[in-house]
């Protein structure tokens, strides 16, 4: 099957001596009675070699090979691909911003306290949300405001 460059369809070509034309329009596709003879082929050996050329590579309207149009084509669409599977893939696994502010104290209700000796007590805080995240590295120790406007005491506690 060939690519007639004059209607623009796949096509039939018939191989005759001196050309190769398309089965659909008639249109000469390759045209051999012009060349000179520079091998040892016969016409017809060198009209199948040319129509094996042109199979492999064939021109559109423009003469640009629809080949090439076909790799460029599936490479464009293959890196559109890559592009969105990437943008999806840091959209869906971006990390919970945490709603701890490390340059100002924020506020926290009190849930619940638990005392478990005559030093040591447990506090629970509730979150703004209850999808909210502290934000808190482990292992990192929390700095905590308390008291009256009067008398505030600021502690750095380990988290639990």
């Amino acid at each position: 099957m060939l690519w007639c460059s004059h209607c623009g369809r796949s096509c039939s070509s018939y191989v005759t001596d001196t050309s190769v034309s398309c089965g659909e329009c008639g249109k000469i596709l390759v045209d051999l009675t012009h060349r000179k003879k520079t091998s040892k082929r016969t016409n017809k050996e060198e009209i199948l070699a040319s129509s094996l050329a042109i199979e492999n590579c064939s021109e559109d309207r423009n003469g640009f090979c629809a080949v090439s149009h076909r790799v460029e084509m599936s490479l464009a669409v293959a890196l559109i691909a890559v592009g969105v599977g990437t943008a999806y893939y840091f959209y869906v696994h971006q990390k919970p911003k945490g709603c701890l502010d490390p340059e100002n104290f924020k506020e926290f209700k009190l849930v619940k306290r638990t005392e478990l000796s005559h030093n040591v007590a447990k506090f629970t805080f509730a979150l703004p949300t209850p999808n909210s995240v502290l934000g808190l590295p482990i292992g990192q120790r929390m700095s905590c405001r308390f008291g009256t406007k009067a008398n505030v005491c600021v502690g750095k506690f380990w988290m639990t």
